[in-house]
């Protein structure tokens, strides 16, 4: 049975760590995302990595709108802290539209790529930002001298 603290559900999103620390979300389908969103799901996924920083797979294949200040929080140094890298996977117009803008608001923070399938997506993430490049977020307490 799998450990109830590495997934949960926010308003807009469902959040899932897989055995090979990759952190997938998936949109919930026709819910638009605005920017308290955001803040929940970023959260969320902070939450499920279990205070280390891990690459994110986006499961947006059925892709709904998000607000510009949604967007912006999803490559903010907030999620750059929480976050490794992204691999979103999307078919859908809509989709490629949100991943293209982001790529473009990014500038370097977060690497970020859009994908056909989620196979690849995994691939890319694991390969360039596997379980040897993840980091905690908290740093380790040293004992008192």
């Amino acid at each position: 049975m799998p450990d109830p603290s590495a997934q949960l559900s926010t308003a807009s999103a469902r959040i899932w760590l897989a055995p090979n620390g990759v952190v997938h979300i998936q949109p919930l389908q026709n819910r638009m995302q605005g920017l308290s969103d955001a803040i929940e799901n970023v959260s969320g996924v902070g939450i499920v990595a279990g205070g280390v920083r891990r690459p994110l797979l986006v499961h947006f294949q059925v892709a709904a709108a998000q607000t510009p200040e949604c967007r912006a929080h999803y490559v903010s140094e907030e999620a750059a802290q929480i976050v490794c890298a992204v691999g979103i996977v999307t078919r859908s117009v809509l989709g490629r539209v949100i991943g293209n803008l982001m790529l473009g608001m990014n500038e370097t923070k977060i690497p970020l790529r859009l994908f056909d399938d989620e196979r690849s997506a995994e691939s890319w993430l694991l390969e360039r930002f596997g379980a040897k490049q993840t980091v905690a977020l908290r740093p380790s307490k040293r004992p008192a001298p």
